[in-house]
C-alpha cells in the first residue's frame, strides 16, 4: 500500500498557503439532498469546501437537480448552483452536464475541479476559458463496470470514461489504489495528489445502541446500489452465515433509486432467510452512527470502490469490516492487524459467510479489530485533509502541477 497518504493525521496541519482568496468552481452532480445518489462524494465536498471558506477561498459549487432542489443554495459557507431538470434521474444527469459547461464557460474563477463521472462527463478543459487551471477529482473509476452493471447502456460510460479522463493532467485521487489506476490507464504524464475522506466525529462517540442491542445484527449502510455494493452477494453469503447461526439479523440501510430499492425488496424477498432480513431506508447520520456503534460488522461485498467513506465510519465506531479484498476497500479499512478490514476474496460469498461467522462467534476478536479501526480512523480529518487539497490547487494555480 502507498503510505504517503499516512502524512495526513489527526493534528493541526502545518501547510501554509500563499494565496488565501482562490475562486474555486466545482463540478459534481452528487448532493447530499440527491435522493437518487446522495453518496460520499456528496459528503467531501461540503466538508472540504465549508473548511475552505472558512479560510477566505470562494467556492461555487455545481451540481445537478433532483426533485424539490433549490437552483442556489449556501450550506457553511458554500454556495451551491443546481442546473439541469428535475423530472427524472437521467434528464437529471443529462441536464446537468450542458448547465455545468456553460456555468464553466463564463469563467470568473481561478480553477476548475470536476468530479468526474463517465455517467454524466463534464469534461471541463474543453469548456474553461484560457488561462483557468483545471483539475479531475476522481471518487472512483466505474466505467469498466458499467455494462455489468447497466448492460447495453452501459457501454457509453465505459467508452468515454478514459478519454475523458486522458484531458486532465492534475488529479485528486481519494485513495491510493485510484491513484495507480490512474497513472495506469491515463496516457502521458500526469500528477495526482491522493487525498482520502474523512469521517464525522459522531461515529467516534460512545453511546447505546438502543433500541438495537449489540451483538444483534450484520450491518449494510450506504447508497442502495445492488451492484456496486455487491447487495446479491450479501443476501447470499447472509444466508449461509444464517444456516449457521441463529438469532443474528442483517439490517440494510441507505437510500437509492425507485429501481434500485425495489430491486433489494425482491432479493430479501427470496432469501431463505427473509424473516431476518430488514430493509431500513435512508437513515440519519446520528441513527447511521448508533447502528454503526450496535453492529456485529459493516458488511462490504462490493465489486469496486475508491475510498468507501462507509468503511472508515466503521473504524471510528469500532466496527469491524466484512468485506471484498479490492482497492478502495483495502485502502479504507486496511486487512488486520492493521486495520480492521476482515477481508475475502471479491465475489466469494462462501468466504464472506465465513467471516461473518468469525466475528459473531468471537467478541474478543471483534473488540480486537474494533479498536484497531479506531486508531486506523483517528489518523483522518477533514481539516487536515482540506488543507492538503487547498494546497495541490494552490500548486496548480501557480503552475507547479503538470502543464495542461
Amino acid at each position: 500500500m502507498d503510505q504517503s497518504y499516512l502524512s495526513i493525521v489527526h493534528r493541526p496541519s502545518s501547510i501554509v498557503l500563499h494565496n488565501p482568496h482562490m475562486r474555486i468552481l466545482h463540478i459534481i452532480y452528487d448532493d447530499m439532498g440527491n435522493p437518487w445518489l446522495g453518496g460520499g462524494g456528496a459528503t467531501r465536498t461540503l466538508e472540504i469546501y465549508s473548511r475552505s471558506a472558512e479560510r477566505g477561498h470562494n467556492i461555487v459549487v455545481v451540481c445537478g437537480k433532483y426533485p424539490g432542489a433549490r437552483a442556489r443554495e449556501q450550506r457553511r459557507g458554500v454556495f451551491y448552483r443546481r442546473v439541469g431538470l428535475s423530472q427524472s434521474y437521467v434528464l437529471s444527469r443529462l441536464g446537468f452536464m450542458v448547465g455545468a459547461a456553460r456555468l464553466i464557460k463564463r469563467g470568473g474563477y481561478d480553477i476548475v475541479i470536476e468530479d468526474v463521472s463517465p455517467f454524466s462527463p463534464v469534461a471541463s478543459p474543453l469548456w474553461k476559458p484560457k488561462g483557468a487551471r483545471a483539475i479531475a477529482s476522481v471518487q472512483n473509476l466505474s466505467g469498466t463496470h458499467a455494462p455489468g452493471k447497466y448492460g447495453l447502456a452501459g457501454w457509453g460510460p465505459r467508452l468515454v470514461e478514459r478519454p475523458v479522463l486522458s484531458l486532465f493532467t492534475n488529479f485528486v485521487a481519494v485513495s491510493p489504489g485510484i491513484a495507480g489506476q490512474l497513472r495506469h490507464n491515463v496516457d502521458g504524464k500526469i500528477n495526482v495528489r491522493v487525498v482520502p475522506n474523512s469521517v464525522d466525529p459522531l461515529f467516534f462517540e460512545s453511546g447505546q445502541a438502543e433500541p438495537l442491542q449489540r451483538g444483534d445484527y450484520i450491518l449494510s449502510l450506504g447508497r442502495i446500489d445492488v451492484y456496486q455494493k455487491g447487495l446479491d452477494r450479501l443476501v447470499e453469503a447472509f444466508d449461509l452465515f444464517a444456516e449457521q447461526m441463529a438469532d443474528v439479523r442483517l439490517l440494510v440501510a441507505g437510500g437509492g433509486t425507485e429501481g434500485q430499492m425495489e430491486r433489494l425488496n425482491s432479493l430479501a424477498e427470496g432469501a431463505h432467510y427473509k424473516d431476518r432480513i430488514r430493509i431500513l431506508g435512508a437513515v440519519e447520520k446520528a441513527q447511521a452512527a448508533r447502528l454503526m456503534r450496535g453492529a456485529l460488522c459493516l458488511a462490504m461485498p462490493s465489486r469496486y470502490e475508491a475510498w468507501p467513506l462507509t468503511a472508515l465510519e466503521a473504524g471510528a465506531a469500532g466496527a469491524p469490516v466484512a468485506g471484498s479484498d479490492i482497492i478502495g476497500v483495502r485502502d479504507a479499512a486496511p486487512p488486520y492487524p492493521q486495520g480492521h478490514g476482515v477481508l475475502v476474496p471479491e465475489g466469494d460469498t462462501h468466504a464472506l459467510a465465513q467471516a461473518f461467522l468469525k466475528l459473531a462467534s468471537s467478541k474478543q476478536m471483534r473488540t480486537e479489530i474494533g479498536a484497531r479501526g479506531r486508531e486506523w480512523a483517528a489518523k483522518f480529518t477533514w481539516d487536515a485533509l482540506a488543507d492538503q487539497q487547498l494546497a495541490f490547487y494552490e500548486e496548480v494555480i501557480r503552475g507547479n502541477g503538470v502543464r495542461e
